[in-house]
């Protein structure tokens, strides 16, 4: 089930088998400036033994119903952008970048990886991903990422090589955290969010931001 929370937050709940999971996708802030969207999945152990899972958070963007033109670097310390794909095990990075243009961006998009400075902090993944759209859509947890493009997405995985435990009736929650800056944005801009496949894309304020996750155990 889908459900509005407020007017700046969506929440999906799955139940399955062993698990009820809860997608919760709000945006924080009123102005570009000071605004995150942030991308929270809470997992239940809902039986009565110990279980085990995986989670992968995807997610991509695109200008205007165009390709999405995306260009990686990785911030503090800053390195060059590139359109090579690449895999960071246990990334030590807090923060990356993605632009449409590195000459003359449209907009950029920041993505946290780990620190404090949000509350809640963002959830360290065990791997993060620059990949292209089509290989992490189609080989969500196993494909090898290489070569190099700007159809593409970033991905975060926990669980992935050595499965997450839950014991019986407990919960754990995996944040994480994308934001635009204002300088690099030619407005009026506008966020969709579509919180998985079979989910309503909500309207927030000429581009798209595509937020999706997939749970395996």
């Amino acid at each position: 089930s889908v459900n509005v929370v407020d007017p700046n937050a969506l929440r999906a709940t799955y139940v399955l088998d062993n698990f009820t999971v809860v997608q919760d996708v709000v945006v924080n802030g009123s102005m570009l400036d000071d605004t995150n969207v942030r991308h929270s999945v809470s997992i239940t152990n809902t039986t009565e033994a110990p279980r085990q899972f995986g989670l992968r958070n995807m997610w991509d963007w695109q200008i205007a119903g165009a390709d999405d033109d995306s260009y990686f670097r990785q911030r503090n310390p800053d390195t060059p952008y590139t359109d090579v794909f690449a895999t960071f095990d246990n990334p030590t990075v807090p923060v990356y970048e993605m632009v449409d243009n590195t000459a003359a961006p449209t907009f950029s998009v920041f993505g946290t990886v780990s620190g404090t400075a949000l509350s809640p902090p963002p959830s360290l993944p065990e791997q993060l991903r620059y990949s292209t759209w089509e290989e992490s859509t189609k080989y969500a947890w196993d494909f090898t990422n290489t070569g190099s493009g700007i159809g593409s997405a970033t991905v975060y995985y926990w669980g992935n090589t050595t499965p997450l435990s839950l014991d019986a009736g407990a919960t754990q929650t995996l944040t994480q955290y994308v934001s635009t800056v204002l300088d690099a944005v030619d407005p009026p801009f506008n966020f969709n969010l579509d919180v998985d496949d079979n989910g309503t894309a909500k309207p927030l304020t000429d581009g798209l931001l595509i937020i999706r996750y997939l749970f395996g155990f």
